[in-house]
């Protein structure tokens, strides 16, 4: 292999890194027990308990009780853990000059099989060597030892989705397309913030942009990279990526006896798509929107657990900090209210305690005064006062007539995020039980969508120029005005929508319904407003069996789940930089539908 297909080194702890030695846990054991003819050998310390250990299956006590008691081995737990932590050597001899030659030219990452109390040691004592490296894996929290091949496989897919996400970023990757939008309306907007606040508040009508400056003012104000265009995108850069730990953090809390390995690869998944990804490359405001999103989900999944008892001061803080976040994701993203919305209606209908919702109210209350400040100001969320933009709240952006006319693309979104997941039931359920699930709700929506599309109710979707999705614009290279595809995707979400509500009424619907009207009340229906709100949703928030069915068989899963996703971005990538020869041919197609 040359050097330029080297990607990333992965590095051994044990006897690679440091120095280790077994023998001098022994000694120290026979030292503590006093007895000199005692017989224990490393592998027997080293067996099924020790393995067990450091794939984080036992706690610390457990492996300590077990061990001592095989051993035979008469010591005190806190004399047993010393000898235990006493294996450490030191350095490997001239693994600083190794380290030296390669740390400037790739990321570097440790995957060791370690134990907690092991860890807390040489991350402690060797922390000035461990500072070198990207990420460390441990088999403790990851649930699984190496050389077990499916560990090492798995850990390479997160490094790689990883290394993909900046590699995107430097190469200035915009699968979505409208990254240098962000030259043209974001950035004068953050410049203008920066030089007068006042004047850019009053004014904000002349800079074209049709979103509340919440983003661009975290951006002028807060985020200290703004000070050139680089820094600046570079940082909404690694701000989105810690999305993508965050919302692991989440699945683990929802998910907790599954593996650290396997919540990190489902949650990595939102690194693969395309929308979020360009958001992320040119500094768009939308993943401040999903960063606030998820940080409320986090709070609401702390409020649930004492959802109906007298809160104390801690749960009162946290409904303060999740109407916070849900009201920062608000004005970042303004689809975002169904949130706030979804939250009140499941604290009604879950018999919440009388004080958190009575607090809740009262903090959206007072949260929602800038926003009615600034209707104030402008007389609408755009400044219909001049007629600078082209469409307002007045010129009928928002309306209920089009909740039909967007019912079929919006459940193309959920048949299009969700059919990996149905791919998934299917190999596990089989062909009879997956059609009995699915088939009477799917045929019903084909059959009206295509009598709809038979006599023109659907013809409006040829003249979409912007919006209407992947499946929309995919559908028209194939099909031209043909709309069977977009149609068969519907279909496919309606179904399961409809299995999504039978599981769980009260929640799922609560969860969904909301989200469906709030987002079909705009004049045009963008993927990027659900991407990746869907997933982030599907998983979360829906109580629902196919989670079950997703981590029967995980492996699988994740084969499925992931390459769906890449398949998704290389696609994309290929539709927006390849498949036109300039962007007149670009801007022809978009005319074209």
């Amino acid at each position: 292999m040359s050097t330029s297909e080297i990607k990333a080194i992965l590095f051994d702890l044990g006897n690679v890194l440091i120095k280790i030695d077994f023998s001098r846990v022994i000694s120290e054991w026979v030292r503590f027990s006093g007895k000199d003819n005692i017989q224990i050998s490393s592998d027997s310390i080293l067996g099924s308990e020790n393995e067990k250990y450091e794939r984080g299956e036992i706690s610390t006590q457990q492996f300590v009780s077990s061990l001592k008691r095989e051993l035979k081995l008469n010591i005190s737990d806190e004399k047993f853990l010393q000898g235990w932590n006493n294996v450490f050597v030191g350095e490997t001899p001239g693994i600083r000059n190794v380290i030296d030659r390669v740390f400037s030219k790739y990321p570097l990452f440790v995957f060791s099989n370690t134990s907690i109390s092991h860890s807390n040691v040489w991350r402690s004592q060797y922390s000035e060597l461990l500072k070198y490296f990207d990420k460390i894996f441990t088999s403790y929290e990851l649930g699984m030892r190496k050389p077990e091949k499916e560990s090492f496989f798995k850990v390479l897919i997160i490094i790689l989705i990883s290394a993909s996400f900046f590699v995107g970023y430097f190469l200035r990757e915009n699968a979505a397309g409208g990254g240098a939008e962000f030259f043209k309306l974001s950035w004068p907007i953050i410049q203008s913030f920066e030089k007068d606040f006042l004047y850019t508040i009053n004014n904000y009508a002349l800079f074209g942009d049709g979103t509340i400056p919440f983003s661009h003012i975290i951006n002028a104000y807060i985020n200290p990279f703004s000070n050139n265009v680089t820094s600046l995108q570079l940082s909404n850069t690694v701000i989105s990526f810690f999305i993508f730990f965050i919302f692991a953090l989440i699945l683990k809390k929802i998910f907790s006896s599954i593996s650290n390995v396997n919540i990190l690869l489902i949650s990595s998944v939102i690194l693969l798509l395309p929308f979020f990804r360009t958001s992320a490359f040119w500094g768009k405001n939308e993943n401040y929107g999903w960063l606030f999103f998820i940080l409320a989900l986090y709070f609401f999944f702390e409020i649930k657990k004492t959802i109906s008892k007298i809160p104390n001061n801690k749960d009162i803080l946290n409904v303060v900090f999740f109407c916070l976040t849900s009201s920062c994701a608000l004005y970042a993203r303004q689809a975002l209210i169904f949130l706030p919305i979804s939250y009140l209606l499941y604290l009604f209908i879950n018999n919440a305690n009388k004080k958190i919702i009575i607090v809740s109210i009262i903090s959206f209350f007072i949260l929602s005064i800038p926003g009615l400040l600034l209707i104030f100001t402008w007389s609408d969320i755009y400044d219909t006062k001049n007629t600078l933009l082209p469409i307002g709240f007045n010129k009928d952006w928002l309306h209920p007539k089009y909740i039909l006319i967007n019912t079929p693309i919006i459940l193309s979104f959920f048949g299009f995020y969700l059919l990996p997941i149905l791919m998934i039931e299917f190999l596990d359920s089989g062909f009879k039980v997956f059609f009995d699930k699915y088939f009477k709700s799917f045929a019903l929506a084909l059959i009206v969508f295509m009598f709809f599309s038979q006599i023109d109710l659907l013809d409006y979707l040829g003249k979409y120029t912007k919006g209407g999705g992947a499946i929309l614009k995919l559908n028209y290279l194939i099909q031209k005005n043909n709309f069977f595809l977009l149609l068969i995707f519907s279909s496919i979400g309606f179904s399961v929508l409809i299995r999504l509500f039978k599981e769980n009424t009260k929640n799922n619907m609560v969860i969904i319904l909301p989200m469906l009207l709030i987002y079909c009340f705009t004049h045009l229906l963008y993927q990027e407003y659900v991407e990746p709100l869907i997933l982030i949703i599907f998983f979360l928030t829906l109580k629902t069996n196919l989670h079950k069915i997703y981590f029967k068989n995980i492996s699988t899963s994740h084969i499925i789940f992931l390459t769906y996703f890449a398949i998704y971005l290389i696609g994309s990538i290929y539709f927006k930089h390849f498949a036109f020869k300039t962007y007149e041919e670009w801007k022809i197609f978009l005319g074209a539908l």
